[in-house]
C-alpha cells in the first residue's frame, strides 16, 4: 500500500532557531512527531531555508491535513518566540525539474527528483532515494529552545486554520525585513487590524445612522454614484471603528507590560502614528520616536497572534 509525506519548507528572516543539530524531532500538542531539518549545509541554528516533514499517511489528504496543522502549530510557536518565516504563500514557485529530466536521472543514477516547491507538499513515499530541485525565490539571537519546544507543546493542531491569523503571521514577519521603522510600524499595526473582529455599534447609533441612509436614499440631488458613495460610508459606519475594534482586541493581554506600556495604551500610540504616517499629517514622525513604538509592538504582536491562551499557557500571567 503507498504511503505519503508531507513537507512544507519555509525561510527563516534570520538565523534563530536553537538547534546544534542539522535534524530534530519536534512534538506537537497532538503528541505527533515532525522533522525540522536545514535545507542548507550547517546546523539548523546558522540556517535560513530549513523543511518540516512527516510520513507514513495511508491517504494524501490525511497528510495534507497533518502538514496544515503542523504549519499551524510553528506559526504560533514561532510567534510567540518571535521568529520571523516566509512559508511561500506569496511566491509564484516554478523553477523545478522538468518531466525529461526527471526520468533521465532516475534511469541514469536511480534518483527520483522532485521540484522544491515553496509551499505545502504531499509526495508518494519511495524506497528510491529523492532529492528536491529547485531555484530559492542583521543582528539576531536564536529562539529560547525550551520555550519553542513549550510552545509547540501547547499549541494545539485540533480544528480549523484560522486564515486571518496566517495573513497577519504573514505582516508579523514581513516586518521583520523592513529597514525603515515606520514600514515596519505600519505592517505590524496592520496585523492587530487583521485579526480584529467587527463589532456593531449600539442600536442607538445604528438608528441614527439608518436615519441618515433614508436622507441619502430620499435626496434627488445626489447622482447615482454620490448615493452608492455615501450608502458604502454609512454601512461601514454601523460598525465600530478599526482603532476600537484593534483596542479591544489587545486588551485581551491585559495584565501585561509591552515597553512598560499597557496593551490597549501602546495600540492607541501606535495607531494615532499611523494614522499621521497614512494620511500624510506634518510635521511626521521621527523615526527614533517611531522605533520606539514599534519594539514593543512587536512583542504585542507576537503574543496576539500566538493568543492569550498560549501566552498565558507557557510564560504564566507575568507581565513583559
Amino acid at each position: 500500500m503507498a504511503k505519503y509525506a508531507y513537507r512544507h519548507r519555509f525561510t527563516l528572516a534570520d538565523p534563530s532557531l536553537p538547534y546544534a543539530e542539522h535534524e530534530v524531532e519536534l512534538v506537537l500538542a497532538s503528541g505527533e512527531l515532525v522533522t525540522l531539518r536545514t535545507r542548507e549545509d550547517k546546523p539548523i541554528r546558522e540556517s535560513r531555508e530549513l523543511v518540516i516533514v512527516r510520513g507514513g499517511y495511508v491517504d494524501p489528504a490525511v497528510a495534507r491535513e497533518a502538514g496544515v496543522g503542523a504549519r499551524a502549530a510553528l506559526e504560533r510557536a514561532f510567534a510567540l518566540c518571535r521568529v520571523a518565516a516566509d512559508f511561500g504563500d506569496l511566491s509564484l514557485g516554478g523553477g523545478g525539474p522538468s518531466k525529461y529530466l526527471q526520468d533521465e536521472v532516475l534511469e541514469e543514477i536511480g534518483v527520483r527528483i522532485l521540484a522544491d516547491a515553496p509551499h505545502l507538499m504531499v509526495i508518494e513515499e519511495s524506497d528510491i532515494k529523492t532529492a528536491f530541485m529547485g531555484v530559492s525565490a542583521h543582528v539576531y539571537a536564536p529562539a529560547n529552545q525550551s520555550l519553542l519546544e513549550a510552545a509547540l507543546l501547547h499549541s494545539s493542531t485540533a480544528g480549523p486554520v484560522n486564515p486571518r491569523r496566517q495573513v497577519a503571521y504573514g505582516l508579523f514577519s514581513t516586518s521583520h525585513t523592513a529597514a525603515n521603522p515606520e514600514v515596519r510600524l505600519l505592517l505590524l499595526v496592520m496585523a492587530i487590524e487583521v485579526l480584529a473582529d467587527d463589532v456593531p455599534r449600539t442600536t442607538a447609533e445604528r438608528a441614527v445612522i439608518d436615519s441618515a441612509l433614508s436622507l441619502v436614499e430620499g435626496n434627488a440631488g445626489l447622482t447615482p454614484e454620490q448615493k452608492n458613495s455615501l450608502r458604502g460610508v454609512l454601512q461601514h459606519a454601523k460598525n465600530q471603528s478599526v482603532s476600537a475594534t484593534g483596542q479591544r482586541l489587545v486588551a485581551g493581554m491585559h495584565g501585561r507590560l509591552y515597553g512598560g506600556t499597557s496593551p490597549v495604551a501602546l495600540f492607541k500610540k501606535a495607531y494615532r502614528v499611523r494614522s499621521d504616517l497614512v494620511h500624510g499629517n506634518m510635521p511626521r514622525p521621527e523615526p527614533a520616536a517611531v522605533s520606539a513604538i514599534a519594539a514593543p509592538l512587536e512583542l504585542l504582536v507576537a503574543h496576539i497572534i500566538a493568543g492569550p491562551d498560549l501566552v498565558s499557557d507557557v510564560l504564566g500571567a507575568t507581565e513583559v
